[in-house]
């Protein structure tokens, strides 16, 4: 009688060379890419301020001194600009602090962009967030990335994911009213403060690519 064996092998190998691996879930990549930057407790805690030199095509390339202040238990942020010579302090959206008197209402807008940028990806776990279903695939700063997205109210941004180390490699966002405004931005270098993992510098770019700023981590 014939050995049924070699038979077995190759069926055995035939389906299993036939399994179809299921892609990630963007609430999958999400998960992966906060435990690299530290994940959701720390940043839940987080406590902690540092500066960046700053620099952007709306302040004519001058160099600024920007020193950030965020207590994410206690909903308090400040912002301070050496070089503008300006400071606002917010808990919650009650301004605390204004120097000089009466810029709180120009300032205002860098509560909720600091923490949001500084805050990425755990800031995806906000309520009322909501992943988009699909997973897209790109290469982004020399890597290949999954692409996960989230449609607020005015615009579209794109994060990607190193498909390899969960790190986030950078993100876009791209107007809904106007689709020929956004901006990307490409995270370089990693500095761990109070157990979150940062960038220690952010490049902006147009939508063609064109520089148009920087942000520079600097140690206190």
């Amino acid at each position: 009688m014939r050995s049924i064996i070699p038979f077995v092998l190759v069926i055995t190998f035939y389906f299993s060379s036939c399994t179809i691996t299921e892609p990630p879930t963007p609430d999958a990549i999400l998960k992966k890419c906060i435990a690299y930057h530290g994940g959701l407790k720390n940043w839940q805690q987080f406590e902690s301020n540092w500066s960046m030199i700053s620099n952007s095509s709306h302040t004519n390339d001058l160099d600024e001194k920007i020193t950030i202040s965020i207590d994410v238990p206690r909903d308090k942020f400040c912002y301070q600009n050496d070089r503008r010579n300006v400071s606002v302090c917010f808990t919650d959206t009650i301004c605390t602090t204004e120097k000089p008197a009466g810029i709180k209402d120009n300032y205002g807008w860098t509560k909720n962009f600091y923490t949001y940028i500084w805050g990425l990806p755990m800031k995806l776990k906000d309520p009322g967030t909501v992943l988009l279903d699909s997973v897209g695939s790109s290469e982004f700063n020399n890597s290949p990335c999954h692409e996960i997205y989230v449609h607020y109210e005015n615009d579209t941004w794109t994060y990607y994911v190193n498909k390899k180390t969960n790190r986030l490699e950078g993100i876009k966002f791209i107007m809904n009213a106007d689709k020929s405004h956004g901006e990307i931005v490409e995270f370089k270098g990693d500095l761990k403060i109070s157990g979150v993992v940062m960038p220690s510098e952010r490049i902006w770019f147009d939508l063609s690519k064109k520089p148009i700023g920087t942000d520079k981590m600097i140690l206190q």
